[in-house]
């Protein structure tokens, strides 16, 4: 080989390299529909349109599906911690695989659990006992096989101690009604106190019991509210029976949800000085035949003067603190509550990589990114109404395995998530998103919990009384709507569910398995399930009327009452699987942030009025600070709204220039680089909005739009940072919130528009690529003008020597 040729050859080296590693893969073409093949759902699914249609009618056709996963998980009681939970993981495995899952992994994890209690109550005088409560509940009619495995009703992470005290009734333990006692002279101070269910969560009354310094606390559910006042009584109807009592957790979950492990306690501390995320008084719950034996005894103020504290027992009630107590000695004694337990999650992924549609693009940032639905799988009993959600999410899971057999291709991936501890404080769910940041914080998109798919009851006495309870993160707002325009509603006042009247709430809240990914990860989620629509406190505030938690919540409760027909489920299945299909389908991710600005706004007009009413408006040293940063909120929110306003036309010219119709699909010729650029900030954008030191009191919840109330668990709250420090008063602190959500909010318009300071640099990424490109095209244009330079000497040297 003569000089000339070595010389070519070296120069064509670089470019033999280049197309050898370059990232196009010329095998796949962009914008090619996969054909529909054979499959469960038919084999005329050639149009992408069609998997969407067949998802809504194959939920519809088969509602029984549900049903006998409802019946096949509350065979057993599932509490969590104990061995059943490990046999729930492996069905839940089981069903992923077959489904068509391609993998489905059950993870283990230590927790501790007090998983029952020594406790004992009475009724003494005069040194005597007069009355001693058993805690028993009575046995069911048709009660399951594995009814022996029942746990009596306790309460979970109650305080231990003995006490021995008068009894005083606080109606539903708020702080207004220990204010009312107070002006009625009556000191609760060392007493020991009894309180309805309603209006708070329970450890919410527990926690403002302890505020007011009372010696235990006694908890039962009133017929006025959760039983024969509503309506028939189990098992004749779906209300709470008299003799039922119930289970449930106390641990702050407004402070610390998750486990209650040492080191998980110390994350959620961070450097706050006070910090007590458990109870420190006893707790006890009660049946209301069990309350009878103590309220039908008290003296005092007769309730029926008090507004809104006569209840539905057959007697009027009265207060206690009068001449002749009600006395009664407790004791709570929890010898296992550090005991280590052993829970088990399941995750299970639908697609592998390579079966994701990229558009031809190997490094695609899409494929890698992945939307979760999630329900967690334990009870307190054999529960039939926690079940409905697991139940749920394995159906739309066999949907998917029948899509993705059909021929459908994602461009994202689908997991599915079966939590376990999530009635007893979502420890599951709180366990895996803190070991999984850099998964979660590069790869997911959104998350959706399903707590229970139906808290209701399609009686007669329940017609029209009945709603889509939807807690949904702004950037989801607008596809939920879209979805829910294709669905029937079960409800029946109209015909589609979006015209059902139905509104969004506020994210955030602490009784749901999305806690974690919405107030700890900044993971855009979605909770939704159908409730009663009634005025009473058991249902406005967190809990709903019925059998909850207690031995008669069994699947024949769901199936001669809740949700006989499977008709709520269905239309839950159908809402969740037709937002996921958008989610994973779309070329363009769907998210619309002007939802989330509508959402903060609007909490600035519950903030404004009372902000300007405080003395730190107008006559306070921080007065000054705390104006301008309010003025500069408003300001940071107008400049989000520039960035929001500025990327729907970004995607809107997209979808001129690609015809991108509102389906996803697109044409041949797709500048692939550029629109994962714009997914990767359309995804990362919720994530601009978390502050890393977390919120003041509460470190472990960063997420500065919303948080669970700190008064009110079974309440949100908007702007938390802000909220907190104004209701407490705290005005230096108050100005430094007003700064670091100006910085947040700011931080997400950046983003939102440039793609700037991303958690992971795809988009920088995006640019560097056109970057090296440029550089690469240059190169090859020197290397082939230094080939045709060396050809051309090589030439005219072969002339000059034939002719010499």
């Amino acid at each position: 080989m003569n000089r000339c040729a070595w010389v070519v050859l070296f120069l064509c080296l670089p470019l033999l390299c280049w197309t050898q590693g370059s990232e196009y893969d010329t095998s796949a073409s962009p914008g090619v529909t996969p054909s529909s093949g054979s499959g469960s759902l038919g084999s005329d699914a050639n149009d992408k349109q069609d998997y969407e249609k067949l998802l809504l009618q194959t939920i519809a056709n088969e509602p029984l599906n549900i049903l006998a996963h409802v019946e096949a998980l509350a065979k057993n009681v599932r509490l969590f911690g104990t061995p059943v939970q490990q046999q729930t993981a492996e069905y839940v495995q089981q069903e992923l695989l077959k489904s068509g899952f391609d993998t489905a992994e059950i993870i283990s994890f230590n927790s501790v659990f007090p998983k029952g209690n020594t406790r004992s109550l009475s009724i003494v005088s005069g040194g005597n006992t007069e009355y001693v409560f058993t805690f028993k509940e009575p046995d069911l009619p048709d009660a399951p096989a594995a009814e022996p495995d029942l746990y009596d009703p306790f309460i979970t992470y109650s305080g231990e101690g003995s006490v021995t005290a008068p009894v005083v009734y606080v109606n539903y333990g708020r702080k207004a009604d220990y204010a009312l006692l107070t002006g009625l002279q009556i000191n609760v101070t060392g007493q020991i106190v009894i309180a309805r269910l309603g209006y708070l969560d329970v450890d919410q009354k527990v926690a403002n019991a302890q505020l007011f310094k009372a010696a235990g606390l006694l908890l039962f559910a009133d017929p006025a509210d959760d039983g024969y006042a509503q309506g028939d009584v189990y098992p004749d109807g779906p209300f709470r029976p008299t003799s039922a009592s119930f289970s449930a957790q106390t641990k702050f979950n407004a402070l610390c949800p998750g486990s209650a492990r040492a080191e998980h306690i110390s994350v959620c501390r961070g450097n706050v000085k006070y910090f007590e995320p458990f109870p420190v008084i006893p707790v006890l719950p009660l049946s209301a035949d069990d309350a009878t034996q103590i309220i039908s005894s008290l003296s005092g103020p007769a309730a029926s003067t008090l507004k809104g504290w006569q209840g539905g027992l057959p007697f009027q009630y009265h207060t206690g603190g009068g001449s002749n107590p009600v006395t009664v000695a407790m004791s709570v004694t929890t010898a296992t509550r550090y005991n280590y337990v052993t829970g088990y999650n399941v995750v299970g992924t639908l697609f592998k990589e390579t079966d994701l549609l990229h558009g031809g693009f190997k490094d695609s940032f899409d494929k890698k990114t992945f939307v979760g639905i999630g329900a967690h799988r334990d009870s307190w009993t054999t529960g039939g109404l926690p079940a409905t959600g697991q139940a749920t999410v394995l159906e739309i899971a066999r949907i998917f395995g029948q899509l993705k057999a059909a021929g459908w291709q994602a461009r994202r991936n689908i997991k599915i998530f079966s939590w376990d501890g999530g009635e007893v404080g979502n420890i599951g769910s709180v366990y895996w998103v803190e070991r999984n940041p850099d998964l979660i914080n590069s790869s997911m998109i959104a998350y959706f919990d399903l707590d229970k798919a139906t808290k209701s009851a399609p009686s007669p006495r329940a017609s029209g009384k009945v709603r889509l309870s939807s807690t949904i993160s702004g950037s989801l707002r607008s596809i939920v709507k879209q979805a829910s325009a294709q669905i029937v509603n079960p409800i029946g006042n109209s015909a589609k569910l979006d015209q059902s009247g139905y509104t969004f709430e506020r994210p955030g809240k602490a009784q749901t398995d999305a806690i974690a990914f919405w107030n700890h990860a900044g993971v855009a989620s979605m909770e939704c399930s159908y409730v009663w629509n009634l005025t009473t406190p058991v249902n406005q505030f967190g809990i709903y009327p019925g059998v909850w938690n207690s031995r008669w919540d069994d699947s024949n409760a769901v199936t001669n009452y809740y949700d006989p027909a499977g008709a709520y489920e269905v239309s839950i299945a159908q809402l969740y699987g037709l937002v996921t299909y958008y989610l994973v389908h779309n070329l363009i991710i769907p998210f619309d942030y002007l939802g989330t600005y509508d959402m903060i706004i609007e909490d600035l007009g519950i903030i404004d009025p009372v902000l300007r009413g405080s003395p730190v408006w107008s006559s306070d040293s921080h007065s000054t600070d705390v104006q301008s940063g309010w003025s500069g909120v408003n300001n940071a929110l107008a400049t989000f709204l520039t960035s929001v306003q500025a990327v729907q036309a970004e995607i809107d010219d997209w979808k001129s220039k690609i015809g991108l119709n509102p389906e996803g699909v697109e044409i041949e010729s797709v500048d692939y680089i550029s629109i994962q650029a714009l997914n990767k900030r359309l995804m990362m954008t919720e994530r601009k909005f978390l502050t890393p030191s977390g919120l003041p009191l509460r470190p472990w919840y960063k997420n500065t739009m919303f948080a669970v109330d700190l008064k009110n668990e079974s309440k949100t709250v908007g702007l938390p940072g802000i909220t907190d420090s104004l209701w407490d008063k705290d005005y230096p602190n108050l100005v430094e919130q007003l700064k670091e959500f100006i910085a947040r909010t700011n931080d997400a318009a950046k983003y939102l528009r440039y793609g700037e300071g991303g958690g992971n640099n795809w988009a920088d990424k995006a640019s560097t690529n056109v970057v090296v490109i440029v550089v690469l095209v240059i190169v090859v244009a020197i290397l082939l003008l230094g080939i045709c330079i060396v050809f051309i000497c090589c030439i005219v040297r072969n002339n000059r020597n034939n002719r010499v």
